[in-house]
């Protein structure tokens, strides 16, 4: 190149060899493309994955040029799952396509409410919180699925109803489940719907006589109570009679003697004035004068002339004539017959002879 021409005079032997306007002396690029670093990023050209490009080429080395680069100076790896956040600031950088999508800090690939809610499972009870029934209220949500939240569950994990009869027992403990409200009140063994003695006592009716053993005087005792309600119970414990007649309120150990033939006071015999000695269904204690003689009582008839009170009432031979011996009482005459004897026929003669005088 004539000196007047060579715009490299005096400074190589061969000047500006790749026409690029820059001295090969000068040149970064000598040699190498027609243009040099056309983007001026200090590389050059025809090893510059974005010559022309930009101006800094592909400044995090991620591969991507600056002018298209989402991440460009961010970091080396751009947006590696390619979820539209940077690495650098990408919580689940590299995890998944999506990274966190519903935002609850929770990556998309371990998420097991991914895209349900904005919390996931925060009782960590296993249900995501918009399909939580418990949402945040525990740590298992309604673990036996009865409809009601394990805090406050009284069965919780229990059964899988609860408490049915709200009774305040759980089912699977309860004697009567879903039989009344209040299922046995008195522990008895018996469901309050069916117990003759429900929240009375906690025994019931022991003996099974019909009487609360609250109530009972012979709770327990026997089989019978006391039946006739005079105090007594029909036996002891041992099977031992007390009261001897159970049936009759006036029988009992102690009670007075009453005249009706029967032993009252339960001492093993009725009492001495209420033996009909003589057979007469008459007692002494009834009015018999003579307990030893069949034909004195207070309903038989007097018999006139044998000197006894045979009707019971303190007169003896009333209303008998005299001589009327042996007639029955209320009548007159001899009971063989004989014309009666009596002051007319002691004295009726004597009487006729004055007349006649």
């Amino acid at each position: 190149v004539c000196d007047d021409a060579d715009r490299c005079q005096g400074d190589d032997a061969a000047g500006d060899t790749d026409a690029d306007g820059v001295c090969d002396d000068a040149d970064r690029c000598a040699g190498d493309d027609a243009s040099g670093d056309a983007d001026a990023d200090g590389v050059c050209d025809d090893a510059d994955r974005c010559a022309g490009d930009d101006a800094s080429g592909d400044t995090d080395a991620d591969g991507v040029c600056d002018s298209s680069d989402l991440c460009a100076g961010d970091d080396a790896s751009g947006d590696t799952d390619a979820d539209g956040v940077c690495d650098d600031a990408d919580l689940c950088a590299g995890d998944d396509a999506s990274g966190d999508t519903d935002a609850d800090g929770v990556c998309d690939s371990s998420d097991l409410c991914a895209g349900d809610d904005a919390s996931g499972d925060t009782d960590a009870d296993g249900v995501c919180d918009s399909s939580d029934l418990c949402a945040g209220d525990d740590a298992s949500g309604d673990a036996d699925a009865d409809g009601v939240c394990d805090s406050s569950d009284l069965c919780a994990g229990d059964d899988a109803s609860g408490d049915t009869d709200a009774d305040s027992v759980c089912d699977d403990a309860d004697l009567c489940q879903g039989d009344d409200a209040s299922g046995d009140a008195d522990a008895d063994g018996v469901c309050d719907s069916s117990d003759l003695c429900a929240g009375d006592d906690a025994s019931g009716d022991t003996d099974a006589d019909g009487v609360c053993d609250d109530a009972d005087r012979c709770a327990g005792d026997d089989a019978s109570g006391d039946a006739d309600a005079d105090g007594y119970c029909a036996e002891d414990a041992d099977g031992q009679a007390l009261d001897c007649d159970d049936g009759d309120p006036a029988t009992w150990p102690g009670a007075d003697e009453l005249c009706d033939g029967l032993d009252n006071d339960c001492d093993g015999s009725p009492g001495a004035d209420e033996l009909d000695d003589d057979g007469d269904g008459s007692l002494s204690c009834d009015g018999d004068c003579d307990d030893n003689d069949a034909d004195t009582s207070p309903d038989d008839q007097e018999l006139c002339g044998d000197g006894v009170d045979n009707n019971c009432d303190g007169d003896i031979d009333e209303n008998c004539e005299l001589g009327e011996d042996n007639a029955v009482h209320g009548h007159c005459g001899c009971a063989s017959g004989a014309p009666p004897v009596g002051w007319l026929g002691l004295f009726g003669p004597l009487l006729l002879s004055r007349r006649r005088r």
